[in-house]
This record gives C-alpha cells, sequence and structure tokens, in this order.
C-alpha cells in the first residue's frame, strides 16, 4: 500500500468524524459542498470501488461514476476484475451520478437524500454501485 493511500485513509476517518460531530452539535450547520476538503475526501474514497465493486459483467464493460463539481471516472472490467480511471467513460453500461454531499454519505454508510445519487442503466450493474463504502468498518 503506497504511502500516500495510508495518510488519505487517516485524513477521510478525521474529516468523517468531524463532520458528524458537527452535525450532531449543529443540525443545520450548513453545506459540506462548500468544505474546501471534500474533494479530497471524495477523491480517496473513490478509489474504493474497483476492490469493492464485484458486479459480473464481460471483460470491456464500463461504469461512469460522477461526482457533481469534483470529478468523473470510470471503472472497466478486464480480465481479472475492475480498473479505476478518471475521465468520462465514452459509452458506458451503467451510470452514477451525485452531489458531493450525497457521496461522502453514500460512501460512509451514512444516510443521504437519494434524490441527489442518480443511477442509470442496467440495475445489475447500478445495485451494487449504492454498496460501494470509502471507508469499511
Amino acid at each position: 500500500m503506497p504511502l500516500w493511500f495510508d495518510l488519505a485513509r487517516e485524513f477521510t476517518e478525521r474529516w468523517v468524524h468531524y463532520q458528524q460531530i458537527r452535525e450532531a452539535a449543529r443540525p443545520a450547520a450548513g453545506d459540506h459542498e462548500q468544505d474546501g476538503y471534500l474533494p479530497l475526501v471524495l477523491r480517496t474514497f473513490i478509489w474504493g470501488f474497483p476492490h469493492q465493486y464485484q458486479a459480473p459483467a464481460p471483460a470491456g464493460t464500463t461504469i461512469a461514476i460522477e461526482i457533481a463539481g469534483i470529478g468523473a471516472w470510470m471503472l472497466t472490467r478486464t480480465a481479472t476484475g475492475w480498473t479505476l480511471d478518471e475521465g468520462q467513460a465514452a459509452a458506458p453500461a451503467a451510470s452514477l451520478q451525485m452531489t458531493g454531499e450525497a457521496a461522502w454519505r453514500l460512501l460512509t454508510g451514512a444516510r443521504h437524500d437519494t434524490r441527489q445519487v442518480q443511477p442509470s442503466g442496467n440495475r445489475a450493474l447500478t445495485e451494487p454501485l449504492l454498496q460501494v463504502r470509502g471507508i469499511i468498518v
């Protein structure tokens, strides 16, 4: 495991705990999307997808993931598993679009506004996307 990933894990854990405390102390405190660290947290969490996403698909299948204002990635099925690359998928078999607020909540297993998470395409491919977590308990 690269050192940057270990440091990122520590950082994201602290960030998530801070958000949880912030919400408990001041439930109407505001918008997490304005947090300058949110893009860093989500760019770390996104690495959970190729390891946890286990939907069966033929090699060459692509899945698009987009977090509004943060970035776009594509999962690509290879002969040995799923890989993650940054960028737009040309013709994805399925996609997942979400806001940053919904993404951090979904990827930590917290309650999120389902209207801010929009899977599309083959359900056999989209349902497992919603089970991926950036922090594993």
